[in-house]
């Protein structure tokens, strides 16, 4: 994380699950250096499931990630 001086606008963002990880990624993008704790030792080894609908999908579009997300089906 780039540890410029931005006029000193901090945030903390407490955990690191699914709208943490969007919150952090909102305040990065806005000017905010959001300072991140997590009480896990590592990322969860079997990932999240999301399923985007409607405001999701415009939120995912308005962070910038929805062209990034890796989409699955399921497989039975």
């Amino acid at each position: 994380m780039d540890t410029t001086n931005n006029g000193g606008r901090r945030a903390l963002v407490v955990g690191l699950g699914v709208s943490e990880i969007a919150t952090a990624l909102r305040l990065r993008q806005i000017g905010w250096t959001p300072v991140i704790i997590e009480r896990a030792a590592d990322r969860r080894s079997g990932g999240y499931f999301i399923a985007l609908f409607g405001a999701g999908r415009a939120a995912a579009q308005r962070l910038g990630i929805l062209d990034n997300l890796t989409w699955r089906t399921r497989r039975d």
